[in-house]
Order: structure tokens, then C-alpha cells, then sequence
């Protein structure tokens, strides 16, 4: 399908039958354009008409863009043509583009490959449309051109693109594809700092043969922070053509990092192993090399991963570690300890369920094979796997079961474990929505039957005060204490109105230092932000502390500045004033820091000794301050106050702080017989989309007849004599039971299905029909099912 828009001609490809929705070109604000719409498939492509291009030569497609649009995403790409009008050699791609912002020029640079007489800008737009979320809005684009030019390579020397103080920070510069008459080229470097002020900037020339030629930048070593170099090409015969790169100089730690510093990140070294970045081609091992030390520099001792169930044990008993078991030895290897949450039930291991969407997210049919898997995972690799979380955020899609079969997974996981390894801490699974989910959860006995309860929170960090007390409110309700660990926070970075990252990578920075202090002071044992490799998620998201080449954004420089000015983080309290906050922290070595910020501007009052002063968020100490009391004027960006006088201030003190300690003792024997939960069974579960509404409590009308086979588990090595009783609410009738007194052989199950016909039901009150095991005639342990009128 060709479409003219002012003057260039489109052709689309992809597309359903019908375009009109999708493609069609507009007259916007006096710039003509042509206006793409996501389709509800995958993605297509629009491309100009050919231009003409030598082979060996270099060129720079440049196109206006202008997205507004959610759950979709595009890229501009070079494709190269033959004589024959035929695309040929890889393409050249530029960046991609999401989200929201004005018209602003976006530069693809390409070297022609061998046979290419042609070439054409292509703009692939892809939906990234979910079963909970539909793509939509508009990307426009305008002005497309093709000009000869220079591709320009950069790129540090040091894999991550960390230096230390005093070291110049080696760059490569590498030009191809200029004119062959040309002998050389000038190039300009400047670095820009943190407030993107020029520190430096220098004037070279690059030697050519046969257009390409490679030159070492060695850039002026820069104090502690984080920098940019960006270099430009002047050439009065072609296009200027312009590269950069970030780089951080991060002083020594000086102090030797626990394992337990609270201080921790969400790194996900697992994840997308096969995935292209931009820059070098690296190897599997050597990409995990680089984040697993980049992250030791940074001082970080635990990161946070995702393993496959699906992808590790595609057929009983097979077990292949793969690409996991290079990033599990790349962290030990590292001096980090794997904190391993898995996913993605095995085909062979599920439920009965015609469920496609989510589809492996459903739990499997006999939580038997979950318990053997988790102990074959601690077995081979507890010595770096130091912890566990049996499920990633069940209250969302990521688990297509019922609160009763979470209940199940998480009594598994913990006596997997415990058998492989007792000195394992296992977490809970993820709370990320409101506490009713899990407080059914946990009536199905299992909150004894976890180490740490976790938490996620995407909001405002001053809000995780509220969070981390619902949490201790819920677990106290079931007689429990437990550390709590915030394991996902994070902010993801939105283009700014120019389409450029400056501002936006500037509020992480804010957000990530006060996410780790109000979680700490709020009562978290440990935090984990999310996330630290570049990724963008369902093309709406852009998440990472390190950009796709593996270098660092200034939230990587904010944390290992944290690191650095906290040391052993040991929250003390907070004093807050309307809206502005200092959390104080004890260092460990006798002196007192805070991080102080103010969210609308004001500030809050310190007392500080002699010495204090403030330290940005880059590590630069930007001011000497009076002893005394002192109100420093603050902002959205945290500052390191130095030396605070806690003794003669008032602030409030820390929540109730567990921390978590291994504990190699044996579970209990009364924790090795368990009651289970099968709701109608023999009836296969519903699709993602009832599941949704059924996952805490089934639907029934009253006059239904409901069964529940209450499945006794026995993980001890001796024969278990049980009993159930069953509990029904009032005016519910059993039609049948069996529930007389069992013998369970060690390493199997008894179902004990119960019939009854359900009573009248409330439209505003869910209600449950509950059950207790009993032991050699000792109650041990509880499960409840729900149940909400349809």
C-alpha cells in the first residue's frame, strides 16, 4: 500500500486489509505528516521511497517524530536495496521511540553494505498490546532526508564505563564510511557533568584510509560523578554526525560490605539472554561478567534474579541449568549472593487448564514436582542461590491460581529448602496490591512458612510508611514477626518534551535515593530497586541503571554515592516538616549522616557537628555547613548532610526493624504435615480472564453444590495419622464427607473430598468454607476456600 504525505511517498507493509485506522497522512500544526495508529497484531512498517547510495559510504536518515501512545513502541531503521530493489545486509537502527513528547529529529547512521544502491528509512511500529492493557495512541512522523555522512563509534575502554578518581577515562573513537578523498576529519569531544555543564573540551583530528579511521580518546581524569562525552564531526563536504557515551568516576569503597547490607538491587542477571544491545556483541558470560562486577564496584552484595521453571526442566526429572548457571557463577564469582524468585510452570506440570494467555503462569497440578525442582535448584547451586521467593507478584497476572494454591507453593518452597539448605532465607511472594489477597493467603496456614515477607511499590517513596506498617499489621494477625524486604521500587524514565532522557533521568535520581531511605526508615530490613540492565517493558517503560552498552545512567552513580555515604546504613530515624524529610542514618564509624530532600521546597532542621557539610547525590561535596543548628534549603534532589548531631535533635525513631539471620535448624515435625486446598477438583481452571475474577474467591449461587478435596500432605519420612474437620458457614449443608482418620505414607498425599450445598450467600460478603488438620489428634495446621454470589 503506498500513501503520499507532502512530498514523500510511504509504503506500508504488515498491515490488516483495512489501513484506514492505522495509516493516513495529516496536516498537524501547519507540518504535514503521516499519522501511525498500533494495530491490534504485532507490529508493521512503514518505508519512504528509495534513495540513492554508494556502496562504502556512509549516510544519516533523519525523520521529525512526535509519539503519544501507550503499550506500543517504534524504531527507525536504514534498510539497504540492490539494483533489484531487493533489501540486503542488516540494517542500520536508530533509537527507539515511546511514550510522549513534541516533534523532536531523530538521526539513524548507516554504512552501506557491498551491492546497495538504494536505501530507504524504515519505521517499524509494534504493539505491544497485553491481555490487561491495550496499545494506543498515535506516533507522527515528517520530513524524512538522507544525507551522506560519518557513522561515529565511542566507547569506553573499561566494559562498564566506570574509572576511578585520577584515572583518565580511555575512550575508542572510530569513524567509516567517510569520502575516500578525505585524509582525516576534525572531531570535537566536550564532557558534560551531572547539571550538564561542559568541564572540558578538546579539538582532534582523525586520520582516514579509505574513509574509516580509529583514534584513542584519552579524556582528562574528572572528579568523583557522573559524565558524558559527546563527540562531533565537522566536515564541509558531508553531514556532521555526532556519538556519545557515559561514563562514572566512583571513588574505592573504604570500608569491607556485608552480604547483609541493606543496601541491594533488583538485576534481573538472568533475563533476556539472547537479547541484541547495542555497542559490542558479547558473549552470554561476558555480559553477566560485566553487570555482576560493575555491581560489586558500585558495593552491592545481593542482587535480586528471575529463573524459568519452564525453561530449566522441560520434561520430568530433565534438569538444564543453561544460561542461568552462568549467571549464578558470574554473581558468586563476584562476591554477590542470588536472591532467585521463580516462574513459568512446565507444560508437563500444570493444572488442567485451557487457559492460552498466561498460560505458564498457572501453578502446577501437584505441588510435589514444585518441592523437588526448588530443592534441586538449592542442591546445585545454594553455594551462590542464598535466597528464595517461591512467585513473582501473585496478586497480577503472573500467577494464574487461587489464593489456596499460593498457600501450597509457599509451603513448598520453604521445606525445599529447608531440606536442601537450611540456612536459605526464603521470602513470601511479592505483596504489590492491598493486604485482603494475602490475609487469605495466609489463612491457608502458610505464615509460618516463610523467612521474609517482601513487598513491592511503584508510588510516591514517602508512602512506603503506610506500606510497611499494613505489613506488620497483617502478619501480626496471624501471630507471626518477620523482616520485611522491599524487593521492587523503582521509577521508569519517560522521555522528556524534546524526546531526550536529561530530566527524566534526573527524577530517578531523586526517586531511587529516596526510595532507599524512606524504605529503611519505614522499617525494611533490606531494598532492592528495580531494575539494573536498560530494558523498555511493553513499550511504555524504560527501566535500568545501566544503559543497553552496559555503562552507567546517574542512578548508578546515585547508588554507589549511597553506598558510599550511608556504609552500613543503619537507620536511626526521621524528622520531616511538611514536606520535606531528613532520614539519619549511623554509618558505623561513629559518625552520623542524613539524607535530606524537600519535595515542594522548605527544609527541615539539623543539628550538625564541626566538619559537616553536604554531598550531592553525584558524591560532590558541594558546601561546607555551621556547626550547629542549621535549616538547609532542599530539594527533589537528596543531599548527604555530614556529621548530624543526633544527640541534641529530635526525630522519630526507626519502625520496628527485624533483620534476617539464617536459621539452620530442622522445620518442626508438625510443619512437615500440611493440608491443602483443592477446590472442585477434577474441574479444570478457568482462563486467564476467570481466574482474574475467581483467583481469591469462586463464584457459586446459593443451592449450588461445591466440593473441596482437602489433600493432606506428608513431607516427613514417617507415616502420618491424620483427621480434617471441616467447618461451613451457617445455614450451608454437607451432602457427603470423607473424613474419617487417614494414615499418609511418608513422600505422598490423601485426598479428603468433602460435598455440600451452599447456603445463602451476602452480595457484599464473600464467604469461606474452612478445614483443620489434625495430628495424632493435635491441630497443625488450616485451609480455607472462598466464596462470593455470582
Amino acid at each position: 500500500m503506498r500513501i503520499a504525505a507532502a512530498d514523500t511517498t510511504w509504503r506500508a507493509t504488515g498491515l490488516p486489509s483495512d489501513t484506514t485506522d492505522y495509516v493516513k497522512p495529516q496536516t498537524i500544526d501547519g507540518r504535514d505528516c503521516l499519522v501511525l495508529r498500533p494495530t491490534s497484531s504485532d507490529a508493521y512498517e512503514v518505508a519512504t521511497d528509495p534513495w540513492p547510495v554508494l556502496p562504502g559510504h556512509a549516510y544519516c536518515a533523519t525523520v521529525a517524530v512526535s509519539p503519544s501512545m501507550d503499550g506500543a513502541h517504534a524504531q527507525c531503521f536504514i534498510a539497504w536495496l540492490n539494483p533489484d530493489g531487493t533489501e540486503i545486509a542488516s540494517r542500520a537502527h536508530g533509537p527507539i521511540t515511546f511514550m510522549e513528547h513534541a516533534f523532536a529529529e531523530e538521526k539513524t547512521w548507516g554504512l552501506a553494505p557491498d551491492g546497495a544502491t538504494g536505501a530507504q528509512l524504515v519505521i517499524r511500529f509494534t504493539s505491544d498490546e497485553q491481555t490487561w492493557k491495550k496499545a494506543t495512541g498515535t506516533l507522527r512522523v515528517a520530513s524524512p532526508r538522507l544525507e551522506p555522512s560519518v557513522v561515529v563509534t565511542l566507547a569506553a575502554v573499561a566494559d562498564d564505563g566506570l574509572y576511578a578518581p585520577g584515572e583518565p577515562a580511555l575512550h575508542r573513537l572510530s569513524l567509516a564510511g567517510a569520502p575516500r578523498g578525505l585524509s582525516s576529519i576534525a572531531v570535537r569531544s566536550a564532557i558534560l557533568d551531572y547539571d550538564q555543564t561542559i568541564v572540558d573540551e578538546a579539538d582532534a583530528q582523525v586520520p582516514l584510509t579509505n574513509g574509516a579511521g580509529e583514534i584513542p580518546l584519552s579524556l582528562p581524569a574528572q572528579s568523583t560523578g557522573y559524565h558524558r562525552v559527546v563527540v562531533t564531526t565537522a566536515c564541509e563536504e558531508i553531514a556532521p554526525a555526532t556519538a556519545w557515551a557515559s561514563y562514572a568516576v566512583i571513588p574505592p569503597l573504604d570500608f569491607p560490605v556485608p552480604e547483609d547490607l541493606p543496601i541491594a538491587l533488583d538485576a534481573g542477571i538472568s533475563w533476556w539472554p539472547r537479547r541484541e544491545y547495542k555497542g559490542a556483541q558479547r558473549s552470554l558470560s561476558e555480559r553477566a561478567r560485566i553487570k555482576c562486577e560493575a555491581s560489586a564496584r558500585v558495593g552491592l552484595r545481593c542482587l535480586r534474579d528471575r529463573l524459568s521453571w519452564r525453561e530449566t526442566s522441560p520434561e520430568p526429572g530433565v534438569l538444564e541449568w543453561d544460561h542461568y548457571a552462568v549467571s549464578h557463577q558470574a554473581q558468586s564469582d563476584a562476591g554477590i549472593s542470588v536472591y532467585q524468585m521463580i516462574s513459568h510452570t512446565p507444560e508437563w506440570a500444570l493444572v488442567d487448564t485451557p487457559a492460552v494467555a498466561h498460560r505458564h503462569s498457572y501453578p502446577p497440578a501437584n505441588v510435589r514436582h514444585y518441592y523437588d525442582y526448588v530443592r534441586y535448584l538449592i542442591r546445585d547451586w545454594g553455594h551462590a542461590v542464598r535466597y528464595f521467593e517461591p512467585w513473582n507478584e501473585p496478586e497480577a497476572f503472573f500467577f494464574q491460581g487461587y489464593v489456596w494454591d499460593l498457600a501450597a507453593l509457599i509451603k513448598a518452597a520453604w521445606l525445599a529448602c529447608r531440606d536442601a539448605d537450611p540456612s536459605v532465607g526464603v521470602l513470601c511472594a511479592s505483596r504489590s496490591r492491598d493486604t485482603e489477597f494475602w490475609r487469605r493467603t495466609f489463612a491457608n496456614g502458610c505464615a509460618r512458612y516463610f523467612d521474609i515477607f517482601n513487598q513491592h511499590w511503584y508510588g510516591p517513596p514517602e508512602s512506603v510508611f503506610e506500606l510497611l506498617r499494613q505489613d506488620r499489621e497483617l502478619m501480626a494477625d496471624f501471630g507471626v514477626e518477620r523482616p520485611v524486604w522491599m524487593t521492587e521500587q523503582g521509577r521508569r524514565t519517560d522521555p522528556d518534551p524534546d524526546g531526550k532522557y536529561i530530566q527524566a533521568e534526573r527524577a530517578e535520581v531523586s526517586y531511587l535515593l529516596r526510595s532507599y531511605a524512606c524504605c529503611l526508615a519505614a522499617g525494611c530490613d533490606r531494598v532492592f530497586y528495580f531494575y539494573l540492565q536498560e530494558y523498555l517493558e511493553w513499550g511504555q517503560w524504560l527501566w535500568g541503571l545501566m544503559r543497553d552498552d552496559h555503562t552507567p545512567k546517574p542512578a548508578l552513580m546515585a547508588l554507589a554515592t549511597l553506598i558510599r555515604q550511608l556504609r552500613m546504613a543503619e537507620p536511626l530515624g526521621y524528622v520531616r516538616q511538611d514536606d520535606a524529610y531528613a532520614v539519619l542514618f549511623d554509618r558505623g564509624d561513629g559518625e552520623h549522616v542524613a539524607v535530606a530532600w524537600a519535595l515542594d521546597g522548605g527544609s527541615v532542621g539539623l543539628t550538625l557537628g564541626e566538619g559537616a557539610c553536604a554531598v550531592d547525590s553525584m558524591g560532590r561535596r558541594i558546601r561546607e555547613l555551621p556547626r550547629g543548628e542549621v535549616r538547609p534549603v532542599l530539594s527533589e534532589q537528596p543531599v548527604f548532610v555530614r556529621v548530624v548531631d543526633t544527640a541534641g535533635m529530635a526525630y522519630r525513631p526507626v519502625a520496628p526493624r527485624p533483620r534476617f539471620a539464617p536459621d539452620r535448624s530442622p522445620p518442626s515435625p508438625d510443619m512437615r504435615v500440611w493440608l491443602q486446598a483443592i477446590a472442585r477438583p477434577g474441574v479444570p481452571y478457568p482462563d486467564c480472564d476467570g481466574m482474574d475474577r475467581e483467583k481469591t474467591a469462586l463464584a457459586i449461587v446459593s443451592g449450588d453444590t461445591e466440593t473441596v478435596a482437602w489433600r493432606v500432605h506428608n513431607f516427613s519420612d514417617h507415616p502420618a495419622t491424620v483427621r480434617v474437620e471441616m467447618d461451613l458457614p451457617d445455614g450451608w449443608k454437607p451432602r457427603s464427607a470423607n473424613l474419617a482418620p487417614v494414615t499418609v505414607a511418608p513422600g505422598t498425599h490423601a485426598d479428603l473430598p468433602a460435598e455440600f450445598t451452599v447456603g445463602r450467600m451476602d452480595d457484599w460478603m464473600d464467604s469461606s468454607v474452612g478445614a483443620r488438620l489434625l495430628v495424632d489428634d493435635r491441630p497443625t495446621d488450616v485451609a480455607r476456600v472462598y466464596y462470593r454470589s455470582a
